[in-house]
């Protein structure tokens, strides 16, 4: 009996731990594999602290069941520690209980590392509105240090946000990173296509919420006319939570542009019902500018 009984509790802990995903990587969370072990062959500059380090960022996670997807996750593990041109060479799954969900698994990956790189030149094309010294400002690699893709990638996305706050709600980036193999060091192209720079039109609140929709407005802290941030709408709701009904969520809150005249409507849905007596303005795009259809 006291076997029996170990037995399942042993089961019950291991299902436990496989439902623990840390991190979880997985795009439908009912399904995916869960990485119990991680065995790294075929490099050799790195130690075995600086596999295990890799190893660890690994172990416990859950990824989809996708080899590919998986080649990538290790392939930008490297990258993270200075290996820019790090080649997954094989990678093998070994399921150790196809029952359970996410399955536990082994996993076994050949990586020839390289080079370490360092992070070399950020180039800005196509930024008029802002300047090339706020944009380089964005990532926290400084010339000379080893590349890490996570920061890249912070440093993308901190140039969006940077457009965003400006009003450039449409702004769109291609980047191009390049290896200089004579000095091991990557370096980074950033061509943005700024789009309009919307300002604040109308904040509309939709619902009769005569003893709220005062406070809510007054509350707004964009003035008509002025530079839109789209990262306020958030803020404005995470500050004013307490004033709004228990119903609403983030979809009520919708930001309507109109392309052509660069500017944006904010509307805020207290009840679903006054969308039938008061519909929200409709988006206009650029495309549909009446210049346009001349």
């Amino acid at each position: 009996m006291f076997r029996v009984g170990t037995s399942l509790f042993c089961i019950l802990l291991a299902t436990n731990l496989w439902a623990d995903c840390a991190p979880d990587y997985r795009s439908d969370k009912k399904s995916g594999i869960f990485i119990q072990d991680f065995a790294i062959s075929g490099t050799s500059s790195l130690s075995s602290a600086d596999l295990l380090s890799i190893r660890s960022k690994f172990t416990g996670a859950c990824v989809d069941e996708d080899t590919d997807g998986l080649s990538q996750l290790v392939k930008y593990s490297f990258q993270n520690e200075g290996y820019y041109q790090a080649e997954v060479k094989n990678i093998d799954t070994h399921v150790l209980d196809a029952l359970e969900r996410p399955k536990p698994i082994n996993l076994e990956a050949e990586v020839v590392e390289g080079h370490i790189f360092k992070f070399g030149e950020v180039s800005f094309v196509g930024n008029h509105a802002l300047q090339t010294p706020a944009l380089r400002d964005s990532f926290s690699l400084a010339k000379g240090e080893i590349f890490n893709r996570n920061s890249i990638g912070n440093g993308l996305e901190g140039v969006r946000k940077l457009y965003a706050r400006n009003g450039f709600g449409d702004a769109a980036f291609i980047s191009e990173d390049s290896a200089d193999l004579a000095n091991f060091t990557m370096n980074l192209k950033l061509t943005v296509q700024e789009g309009p720079q919307y300002h604040m039109g109308k904040l509309v609140i939709l619902g009769k919420q005569d003893d709220i929709a005062p406070r809510l407005q007054t509350a707004w802290g964009i003035s008509e006319g002025t530079i839109f941030d789209f990262g306020y709408p958030r803020e404005y709701l995470k500050a004013n939570g307490e004033l709004l009904p228990s119903s609403f969520t983030e979809n009520d809150l919708q930001i309507i542009r109109n392309c052509p005249e660069a500017s944006v409507t904010v509307t805020l849905i207290l009840q679903e019902s006054a969308l039938a007596s008061q519909p929200p303005p409709r988006a206009v795009s650029c495309e549909e500018s009446p210049d346009k259809n001349q």
